[in-house]
């Protein structure tokens, strides 16, 4: 939804995002850094990897499921 943020946590080597404190990546066991605003983060990798955001103005269905959501495909 327009204007949400969210902090969240990502591994410093094979990029494991999580909104979940962690020190260490539970895949790799490498670092994981603090990310203060993750959804910048996630809308950056969803362009630079062909995919498109839709912005969603006001949605109380979409704000009660955690302000944030994606449809995935896979080729």
């Amino acid at each position: 939804t327009d204007g949400f943020r969210a902090p969240a946590y990502r591994c410093s080597s094979c990029g494991y995002f999580t909104s979940q404190p962690l020190e260490h990546c539970p895949f790799c066991g490498q670092s994981v850094e603090y990310i203060e605003d993750a959804v910048e983060h996630m809308v950056r990798k969803v362009i630079l990897g062909g995919g498109e955001v839709e912005v969603i103005a006001a949605h109380p269905a979409l704000e009660r499921a955690g302000n944030i959501g994606a449809l995935l495909r896979y080729a």
